[in-house]
Order: structure tokens, then C-alpha cells, then sequence
């Protein structure tokens, strides 16, 4: 689309009352948001659009005489795929944060695109600017397409012998921590930092009735972090209470199994012992309890668990700290005999759009001893009832399986992943087809099947 073609769009968008209206490469998923009274034919000349948002988009994010930091570590992120930080551009003047943000169309943008604050040793560098929200927080934009939008937060320049920092919000509370801010930073920096999955919640019971019932209001504790000198315990406070319900923490403790009792040395992310407004509705309150050093071990005991015990919206709460055991995943070439509940996955579609997945549950999916497979109740269509053939499917120069089911002349080809506990019981089966090569995903079907899900029947 020429720039001259794109302003007459962006101005019927505007004369609808639409703020910005947004650009999408097809070459790249990109999306750039255009202001209102932005020329872009006088300002980039007879250029296509794609070519008037890739020199935008490196006017804000590239400079002369910069080190840039590409895809920075971090040792912890609460949240790594709304903050998906693609890269940092360091100069003389300035230190700028380029993120990666996906989302679909007339939806609200998440990221730290707020008043940030980078800390570094003992000092702290407030946000000078962004670049790609401008006026968002009033109004909603147009968008044609999902993509990548290119979100930037500025920040003045960093010491030069700056190593990492801490990405804080507008409060000074940390999100991000340790990102990586140099290219000289040592390998094994990150070697010292160890986190184990806890995932447990403990859903509070005495708040009122929120905006919706059953479990939206909890506690959880998702990950422990250890570090060479501090043991960080990442929490959430999650409510479904509308914005004028406050927060509250306090009283935190750790019990050892041995029946020692630890303090945190310090609280970031909510003040403590006060009521403090969370900032939106069904909105995640993200703190960290720091501990003195401890051992990874006392976590991974089957037998005695380490409790966290203390007081969330006014109510007691008590939560095991043990290491959640990881999954094991396995490619499949076949299916073992069995009884299995199934699921099918397919696109929703209304007036003719896809509008996300549906998922419809089978009669019956079962694998018979000689490797047959019967099939009964699809009412989507893509499975017809009656007794299937499967075999292992040959994928010449792949290493990946697959598994082709048959009936009469139809035949389906999937790759399946078995995830099973460290115990090796078999907790699901996915099974995804196998879409041909040279399809453009645009002539897929409406109502296409994009999945299979089989839960052993113990």
C-alpha cells in the first residue's frame, strides 16, 4: 500500500472517531501505530507503507554509536511474554528498551510502558519517554491483524561500566531483575542464579462476592529464586474485587521442617501492613518475600515440606513450598491400546470468521489391541465414526515422528507428544496434523482441526 493510500485509510478511521489506526508488515507481523495528523507520503515521500514503517520504527529504536544488546537475560521475569524485551540500545545519552509485545485486534496493549524506573547500583534512572503508546491510555486503536508491536521505553544514559540493572514500575518496586544491560557482562554471570517451579495457590475465602465466582481470588507462589546471597519467594496476589477494593500483606514467615521460623529481610512489590489499591480489577499484585540464604534442598523433600504462612486481605494463608516435579515429554510414532477420553480442537467460526477454538469432547476413542483405533461421536466432522487404521509415518531427513490414521480413503497424518509425570504415568496426548507443505494458512478451512487431546481413562 502506497503512504498517499494509507493516509486516506488512516483519515476514515479518524473521521470515525478512532484515534490511531495501526499498520500491519505481512512480510513480518509488525505493527506500528500512526497518530492522528501524522503525514506519512510528505514525510517518507512515494515509499510503500512497509518502507515508511521500517525507517519510523528504526528512527526509535536505532542510533549512531550504539551498543546494542541483543535478547538480554535477565534471572528473573515474572511475566516473559508481556515483557518481551528484544533488545537495549545503549549511547552517550540515552538508554532505550525495545520490547515485542503480541496482541490481536481492538485489544489493550500490556507492558511497562508506565512511568519505569532502571536501578542500578543504589541509583535509579526514571523513563524520559516512550515510543508507540502515545495517547493510547485515553482510547482505543484500530487494529487489522495480530502481530508484534514495537513498544520502546527511554531512560537516561547508564555508567558505562554497567553490567545489569533492575527494571522497577513507577513505585520503584523490581519486575525485572538482573536484565542484562552490556555485552560485556561475564557468561557465567547467571550460573549463580538456581529457580525452582513451585505453582501452588491457596484460594482466599472470606472477601466478598467479586465480579465473578469460583476461585478468581488467590494467593500463589509460583517460583523460589536462589541467589549466592538471598533466597527471593515470587508471589501474587490475584483479585477479582472491583478497583475500589484494597490489598493487604502482612506477616510473612517461613517454616523450616526442623521448626526454625525466618522473617523476610524485605518485601518488594506492596507496601506492608497497609491497605494500598491494587490498580484494576481481576488485576495480579506481584511481590517478592526475600530470606536469607538458603538450600535448594530443603524445597525438593517429598516428605517435609517448608510452609509459608502469613496474612493476604485480612485472611491467614498457609501454602507447602515443595519443587513441583517436571513433566516429561516424549514423541510418539504410535499409540498404546487403551481407553481414552478425547477432545477435539477445532476453529470457531461466527458470520463467517474465525472467532478462537472450540473444543468438542468424543464418544469414544479407543485403541485396540492390534493397534486399531475405534472412533465414535465427532460432531465436527473431521473424524467419522468407525474403526481406523494407524501406523507410523517414514519422514525422510526429520528426526520428528509422526503417526497417519486411515479410514477407507481418508488419512490423517499427526505429530503427537506424550506429557507424563516423573513417574511415567501418562497424564495427556496431544496430537496436532500435520498441515501440508506450500499451504498458505490463509486457504485453511474455517472450521479447521487443529488438535486432539487424549486423557488415558485409568
Amino acid at each position: 500500500m502506497p503512504c498517499a493510500d494509507l493516509q486516506k485509510f488512516a483519515q476514515a478511521a479518524w473521521d470515525r472517531g478512532i484515534e490511531q489506526v495501526s499498520v500491519v508488515q505481512d512480510d513480518k507481523g509488525i505493527i506500528t501505530l500512526i497518530l492522528q495528523g501524522t503525514n506519512m507520503s510528505k514525510e517518507y515521500g512515494n515509499v510503500t507503507t512497509n518502507e515508511a514503517v521500517d525507517r519510523m520504527n528504526a528512527s526509535h529504536t536505532e542510533f549512531e554509536n550504539a551498543e546494542v544488546i541483543e535478547h538480554p537475560r535477565f534471572s528473573y521475569n515474572p511475566n516473559p511474554d508481556v515483557n518481551n524485551i528484544v533488545k537495549i540500545v545503549r549511547t552517550a545519552d540515552k538508554t532505550a528498551i525495545v520490547y515485542n509485545a503480541q496482541q490481536g485486534p481492538d485489544l489493550w496493549i500490556t507492558g511497562n510502558m508506565d512511568d519505569a524506573i532502571l536501578k542500578c547500583d543504589g541509583q535509579e534512572y526514571r523513563q524520559t519517554g516512550t515510543y508507540g503508546l502515545e495517547g493510547f491510555e485515553q482510547k482505543y486503536f484500530w487494529s487489522p491483524d495480530w502481530g508484534q508491536y514495537v513498544l520502546v521505553n527511554y531512560f537516561p544514559a547508564l555508567p558505562a561500566d554497567a553490567k545489569v540493572v533492575d527494571l522497577c514500575g513507577a513505585e520503584g518496586n523490581p519486575s525485572i531483575r538482573n536484565l542484562q544491560v552490556s555485552n560485556s557482562l561475564p557468561k557465567d554471570f547467571y550460573d549463580q542464579f538456581v529457580s525452582i517451579n513451585i505453582g501452588e495457590s491457596y484460594t482466599l475465602k472470606t472477601l466478598p462476592k467479586g465480579v465473578q465466582d469460583g476461585g478468581w481470588d488467590y494467593f500463589s507462589v509460583e517460583e523460589i529464586e536462589f541467589s549466592d546471597s538471598n533466597t527471593t519467594v515470587h508471589c501474587d496476589m490475584v483479585l477479582a474485587q472491583p478497583h475500589s477494593y484494597k490489598g493487604y500483606i502482612n506477616d510473612f514467615k517461613l517454616t523450616l521442617p526442623n521448626g526454625t521460623e525466618l522473617v523476610p529481610t524485605r518485601v518488594d512489590g506492596a507496601p506492608v501492613g497497609e491497605e494500598f489499591y491494587r490498580g484494576g480489577d481481576f488485576f495480579a499484585t506481584h511481590f517478592d518475600l526475600v530470606f536469607p540464604k538458603l538450600e535448594t534442598t530443603l524445597f525438593t523433600d517429598a516428605e517435609n515440606a517448608v510452609m509459608l504462612t502469613g496474612n493476604v486481605c485480612h485472611e491467614p494463608v498457609s501454602i507447602p513450598l515443595q519443587a513441583r516435579k517436571k513433566d516429561k515429554v516424549e514423541e510418539l510414532d504410535r499409540l498404546e491400546p487403551g481407553e481414552y477420553k478425547a477432545y477435539m480442537l477445532t476453529s470457531e467460526e461466527t458470520d463467517g470468521e474465525v472467532r478462537g477454538l472450540r473444543s468438542v469432547e468424543l464418544e469414544k476413542f479407543i485403541v485396540n489391541a492390534d493397534g486399531s483405533i475405534t472412533v465414535k461421536g465427532d460432531t465436527t466432522g473431521h473424524l467419522k465414526d468407525g474403526k481406523y487404521r494407524q501406523k507410523a509415518k517414514n519422514i525422510e531427513d526429520e528426526d520428528s515422528k509422526q503417526i497417519e490414521l486411515s479410514l477407507k480413503k481418508e488419512t490423517i497424518e499427526f505429530r503427537a507428544i506424550s506429557v507424563s509425570s516423573e513417574d511415567g504415568a501418562a497424564s495427556q496426548i496431544q496430537m496436532m496434523p500435520v498441515i501440508p507443505e506450500n499451504t498458505d494458512p490463509d486457504e485453511l478451512p474455517l472450521s479447521y482441526l487443529w488438535g486432539l487431546i487424549l486423557l488415558p481413562v485409568l
